[in-house]
């Protein structure tokens, strides 16, 4: 019901741009050092911002990255170049809509 109203949405969605700001500094440590535990709490925290925002692709690579923290390095880096590629494009996405 929340997202029936147009100003819940909008203050949510400045939330987002505002997680979406320092969430490559906090997150990309925990995926190179291979601390799943971490990783996947923000993660999952995240994916709830996303639904409520309707950030489906930045959900669906975090989804991606998740999968991908428990196998090799090069595979958690291409994980990480997408879900990052994801990050600044919803950032772009919810700039436009100011």
């Amino acid at each position: 019901s929340a997202t029936g109203d147009a100003a819940i949405v909008a203050a949510l969605r400045a939330l987002l741009a505002v997680e979406l700001a320092s969430l490559a500094a906090e997150l990309q440590p925990a995926v190179e050092n291979g601390d799943t535990v971490t990783a996947c709490d923000r993660l999952h925290r995240l994916r709830a911002a996303c639904g409520f925002c309707g950030a489906n692709a930045l959900d669906t690579a975090g989804d991606a990255l998740r999968a991908a923290l428990n196998q090799p390095t090069e595979t958690r880096a291409v994980a990480w170049r997408k879900f990052a590629e994801a990050i600044s494009a919803t950032s772009a996405a919810l700039a436009a809509l100011d």
